[in-house]
């Protein structure tokens, strides 16, 4: 209940930006943690392509039967299709962000030099909001790729399935089950680090 009342909360704020009498330090904290949690999933995505791409499609999944094929595809599947769901809806709310600091800018309610530092990227969090949104595009058009790759591969393990049925084929060992594991390892400690991240205290809205 407590996570359900976060969320509305969240979307009500979101409702009213535009009429909310938001201070610079509050945007600019909600900016900060909004890009954090961007960052990190970037780092998720990064990890997923360079473990399918590189260590597990360039095997082609050999050796793997059709059980171990849609076990291992299917938990990728889920993992590229959250990653890209959470990069498209924190990057909007980033540009967002970004819009109505640029407004406040423009009424005099934060200075030009500040905005300026931040578009420059000068500071810790500070960044282009043209620049980001490129990165973001990019890792994104790539998730597409991997999860297109994955859904061909999860198609490829029921094909599998359906004739070791029909022979009677016994399950063979997994030849890359310790890799997979310790890609799956690397996942979850990013995933560990942005649910921290989401427990902390955020600022008032």
């Amino acid at each position: 209940m407590a996570q359900v009342n976060q969320y509305q909360q969240d979307f009500q704020f979101l409702a009213t930006l535009h009429a909310y009498s938001i201070s610079e330090l509050e945007l600019e904290r909600d900016m900060t943690s909004t890009l954090e949690e961007t960052l990190r999933y970037m780092d998720i995505s990064k990890t997923l392509d360079l473990d399918w791409t590189h260590d597990l499609l360039s095997t082609t999944c050999a050796g793997l039967s059709g059980g171990e094929l849609a076990l291992l595809t299917t938990r990728l599947l889920l993992t590229a299709s959250v990653t890209k769901e959470k990069l498209q809806s924190l990057m909007q709310r980033f540009t967002l962000f970004d819009s109505v600091y640029l407004n406040m800018v423009n009424l005099g309610r934060i200075k030009t030099t500040t905005r300026e530092r931040r578009r420059q990227g000068r500071g810790k969090h500070d960044v282009n909001a043209i620049d980001l949104i490129r990165a973001i595009v990019k890792q994104l058009t790539k998730l597409d790729n991997n999860i297109s790759e994955m859904e061909y591969e999860l198609r490829t393990a029921e094909k599998l399935i359906g004739e070791e049925k029909c022979r009677g084929t016994a399950t063979p060992i997994n030849p890359f089950e310790e890799k997979v594991q310790k890609m799956e390892q690397r996942l979850q400690q990013l995933a560990v680090k942005v649910e921290d991240t989401n427990k902390e205290p955020q600022s008032s809205k």
